[in-house]
């Protein structure tokens, strides 16, 4: 069965980063389909790569080599290789909100906070998860030191 995410919602992510247009053109729509197919229990790790890929190709395909976009507003950026994980990461806010505490257990979120350093993964588990002091020490440790506004942020506002 797939899981309900709001295409408006990833568009809502996407539009924060790479502007309205974008994020309304197929670029959103193709994100909303790969965080569909996500089932509990696969690999978090994959998702986020599968995301990043598809986030750089669907942007190449539309703005080209030089991948640059005029920004709402006015100003014209690149985007760089560094910032397609961080988009990626950010996807999956949208994600945990639609699985809730109950469809997305504390240990996957863990074993992917801590493998991979999802920022999002993070903040998810400092909101919505009991946790030790000392796991939340480390998390509002390791938060602060990537993204100093992580650390107070919600799953779902951007970090870069």
């Amino acid at each position: 069965m797939a899981i309900a995410i709001p295409l408006d919602r990833v568009q809502q992510v996407l539009a924060m980063r790479i502007g309205a247009a974008l994020a309304h053109s197929g670029v959103g729509t193709h994100a909303a389909e790969r965080l569909r197919h996500y089932r509990v229990g696969d690999d978090l790790s994959a998702l986020c790569e599968a995301l990043r890929d598809g986030l750089f190709r669907d942007l190449y395909a539309i703005l080209g080599p030089q991948m640059r976009v005029s920004m709402p507003d006015g100003r014209t950026r690149r985007f760089r290789m560094e910032e397609f994980p961080l988009l990626a990461d950010e996807l999956l806010a949208v994600l945990f909100e639609s699985l809730g505490t109950t469809g997305m257990p504390k240990d996957t979120l863990m074993a992917i906070a801590m493998t991979s350093g999802s920022l999002c993964a993070m903040r998810t588990l400092m909101q919505f998860y009991p946790l030790s002091s000392a796991e939340k020490a480390l998390l509002e440790r390791i938060l602060r030191e990537n993204a100093p506004q992580a650390a107070t942020a919600s799953p779902n506002q951007p970090l870069f």
